[in-house]
C-alpha cells in the first residue's frame, strides 16, 4: 500500500494457508458476543417518533401471509453488522456508527476500493484518507488487480487473507459491483466476508458496496436491470442504490416483478441501513425503499412506461432517519 502521511499499519508478514473453496453462506444462528454497539440496535429506543416503530400496512400483510414464519426467520444468521449506504457524500452519523460498531480505536480496518478503476493504478490513498479523522487502531487495503492474481501470486493472496482474518471492519467502496464480483466471487476474499460478520464485525458497503451484498446482483440498465452474481450476504433482497438522484424506482421494481421470490431495496444517496439482530434501523437524510413488486406475473413493458413512475413504480413501503423495521418485514433472508 503506498503511503499516505497517515497511521497505518504494515500486513502482517505471516502467511496464512490459501482457502480456495468457494464462498460459503451456511451461517449459525447464535447471537452470542454480540458488540455493545450493535446490541443498541435491539434495545428499546429512548428517543423517537410515536409511529417510528410501527409495521408499515404493506409490510404487516406480508408478514401475516408467511404461514411458515419462525423466530429464526427474523434473526440475522451471524453475529455482526452490515451497514448498507447509498452512495455519495456519507453524513457523519453514518461515519461515526460504522466506527463504533468497527471498535473504534480498537479495531482494525480493510478497505477493499476495487469497485473504482482508479484503484488499479495502486495508489490507495483516496481511500484510506477518506477514514482519517476516525483514529482506527489500523488501515489496511486489500485489492486484487485482476483474477489472475489469485492463482498467480498465492503469497499475496496469503497476505490478504490475513488482513481480512484479523479486521474488525471491512469497508467496500463503490464504483461498479460487476468489478467486485468479477475479482471475488468463489475467493478467499469472499469467504472471509462471511467469517468477519459470523465472529461479529461490521461490513460496511457504498454504493457498489452495497449492491454486491445481493445474490441477484444489478449490475446495469437503466430502465431494465440487467444481472450479475453478487455476495449473497443478504439472498433475499435485490439492492439498488443512488435511489432516487438517478430515478431507479422503475429498474427496482421490474427486477423484483421478474424475480418473484425476491424483494427490492433501494438506498438514497447519504443514508445507510444498519442491520443486525433482529432489527435494521436508518441512518441519513434520505429514505429507504421496499419494493414487493408485483406478484404472480413477470413484468410486462408495455403495461407500464416510466412516464408515470410514481404511479407505476413507487415504493411498497418507504422508511427515514432513525425508523427502524423488522428483519422479518425486509425478507433479507429467505428460508
Amino acid at each position: 500500500m503506498s503511503a499516505c502521511g497517515g497511521r497505518h499499519s504494515n500486513a502482517s508478514q505471516n502467511r496464512a494457508p490459501a482457502l480456495w473453496a468457494a464462498c460459503s453462506l451456511a451461517f449459525g444462528h447464535s447471537l452470542a458476543s454480540v458488540p455493545a454497539a450493535a446490541q443498541e440496535l435491539n434495545a428499546p429506543a429512548r428517543a423517537r417518533s410515536a409511529d417510528s416503530t410501527l409495521v408499515p400496512s404493506t409490510v404487516a400483510s406480508v408478514i401475516a401471509s408467511d404461514t411458515d414464519s419462525d423466530t429464526d426467520s427474523a434473526v440475522a444468521p451471524w453475529n455482526g453488522s452490515i451497514l448498507l449506504c447509498g452512495g455519495s457524500t456519507l453524513p457523519k452519523p453514518i461515519l461515526d456508527t460504522f466506527f463504533r460498531l468497527g471498535h473504534g480505536t480498537a479495531g482494525k480496518l480493510v478497505i477493499i476500493p476495487t469497485a473504482s478503476p482508479r484503484s488499479d493504478l495502486g495508489d490507495f490513498c483516496f481511500w484510506t484518507d477518506y477514514w482519517k479523522d476516525y483514529p482506527w487502531q489500523s488501515i489496511d487495503v486489500v485489492h486484487a488487480s485482476n483474477r489472475d492474481q489469485w492463482l498467480a501470486d498465492p503469497p499475496l493472496v496469503d497476505q490478504w487473507v490475513e488482513r481480512l482474518r484479523g479486521a474488525d471492519a471491512v469497508w467496500i467502496a463503490g464504483g461498479d459491483q460487476s468489478r467486485l464480483s468479477e475479482r471475488y466471487l468463489g475467493t478467499p476474499i469472499a469467504s472471509e466476508l462471511v467469517r468477519l460478520l459470523e465472529r461479529g464485525g461490521v461490513l460496511g458497503g457504498t454504493s457498489a458496496g452495497a449492491a454486491i451484498c445481493s445474490q441477484r446482483m444489478i449490475s446495469g440498465g437503466a430502465v431494465h436491470p440487467e444481472f450479475k452474481t453478487g455476495f449473497g450476504l443478504l439472498p433475499g433482497v435485490i439492492i439498488d442504490q443512488h435511489f432516487l438522484a438517478k430515478n431507479r424506482q422503475e429498474r427496482l421494481h421490474r427486477a423484483v416483478t421478474d424475480h418473484q421470490t425476491l424483494y427490492g431495496l433501494g438506498l438514497d444517496e447519504s443514508t445507510a441501513l444498519w442491520i443486525h439482530g433482529t432489527k435494521a434501523r436508518v441512518i441519513g437524510s434520505g429514505k429507504v425503499h421496499w419494493y414487493c413488486g408485483e406478484r404472480g406475473a413477470a413484468a410486462d413493458p408495455t403495461q407500464a412506461t416510466s412516464s408515470e413512475p410514481e404511479k407505476n413504480f413507487a415504493a411498497d413501503e418507504e422508511w427515514s432517519d432513525g425508523m427502524e423495521i423488522p428483519l422479518a418485514a425486509l425478507k433479507l433472508f429467505p428460508r
